[in-house]
């Protein structure tokens, strides 16, 4: 360890904060998610998803968290409740796909993994694990997530939050594709994780949701020009007819589409059995359950038979009009910020429509 490593840290600094550390002299937490460890867990139903489009949201964050580490920051803002179930469930890690490991290992981009491996691939965000050599357990602990540096400083647990209340509610929506297009989803869950701080062990609540092990090849990791053009063909036609099925028939956008999100299970990339599946849905939104678009971005485009009477005649006027009734209402996804505000005053009337 450098003479760097051993110095006090300092408050909000960003290297002692985006290291799970507590204290200048020890070694790095011990990893929790090694292969081996084994986990308690307990269901879990997951409170609605969170932000914008949908109308969940968290606390604000801790006050003084900007001077906190991130194992503080954890501690001082756990995951929202939701609701423990009835079943239990043990599970042993018996694979690494993508985790985030010591400070002495080097971080790449990765996602979700394929194929177990001693030590996966390095992130920070969710640790995606193989367990009991059979499922893939997605776990969404704040403390290995990417808390951003002084100047961009990151709520960490909100995004954890997020992550997993979407992937419950997608999973969930998606049911008729499971076993098909998607991962067949085993639910949500919960376990409580001993966390050795500089008072003694102290207990987190950490999420996770449990999916059917895909075992095939992610796009990202294909060199599309090392196959025939029949392959490429093949592969990408059912990739279109696969987003074309989520955008339009399933109930759920993903909102990130790209290669690493799809996997090609068989070997035969040229044969009409190959097949194609999607992961990820931290970002995707369940059509159903998202809020309304507001109307200060909509009715400037849709009102016009309104105009000279009951509607303001000007675009202008129309849009601070709107803006007025509606910027604030709770019953609308909020409009893009700065659209017209800097021309109002901030006299919005908050109603409840």
């Amino acid at each position: 360890m450098s003479n760097e490593d051993q110095r006090e840290p300092v408050p909000g600094d960003s290297k002692w904060l985006c290291l799970p550390r507590h204290r200048p002299d020890s070694k790095i937490l011990e990893f929790p998610y090694a292969i081996g460890k084994c986990l308690e867990v307990q269901s879990h139903v997951a409170p609605e998803p969170l932000e914008a489009p949908y109308a969940g949201r968290r606390p604000d964050p801790p006050s003084g968290s900007h001077e906190m580490t991130q194992l503080e920051f954890c501690l001082a803002s756990p995951p929202l409740e939701g609701y423990l179930g009835q079943e239990t469930m043990s599970l042993t890690i018996t694979g690494a796909l993508a985790v985030s490991g010591t400070a002495s290992l080097e971080e790449s981009e990765v996602h979700e993994g394929t194929g177990p491996s001693d030590y996966g691939t390095i992130r920070r965000g969710a640790q995606i694990l193989l367990v009991n050599n059979a499922m893939v357990a997605k776990i969404y602990d704040p403390l290995y997530y990417d808390a951003g540096d002084r100047g961009d400083r990151k709520d960490v647990t909100a995004i954890a939050d997020r992550d997993y209340t979407r992937e419950v509610a997608a999973y969930q929506e998606l049911e008729p594709f499971w076993g098909a297009l998607v991962p067949t989803y085993y639910g949500s869950w919960t376990f409580e994780i001993p966390t050795q701080t500089p008072t003694g062990i102290l207990q987190r609540s950490v999420r996770l949701i449990l999916i059917e092990h895909i075992q095939g090849r992610r796009l990202l990791d294909m060199n599309p020009h090392d196959l025939t053009e029949k392959a490429r063909t093949n592969v990408m036609r059912k990739v279109i007819k696969v987003e074309s099925v989520f955008n339009f028939n399933s109930g759920v956008s993903h909102r990130d589409i790209a290669p690493r999100n799809f996997i090609c299970v068989g070997d035969d990339l040229e044969g009409p059995d190959l097949r194609i599946v999607v992961l990820d849905f931290n970002n995707s939104v369940v059509h159903r359950l998202e809020l309304p678009i507001s109307p200060v971005t909509r009715w400037p485009y849709i009102g016009n038979e309104f105009l000279g009477g009951w509607l303001p005649d000007e675009f202008d006027e129309l849009q601070k009009w709107l803006w007025h009734q509606f910027a604030t209402c709770q019953s609308y996804q909020p409009p893009p910020a700065g659209l017209i505000a800097q021309d109002l005053d901030e006299q919005n009337p908050e109603m409840q429509l």
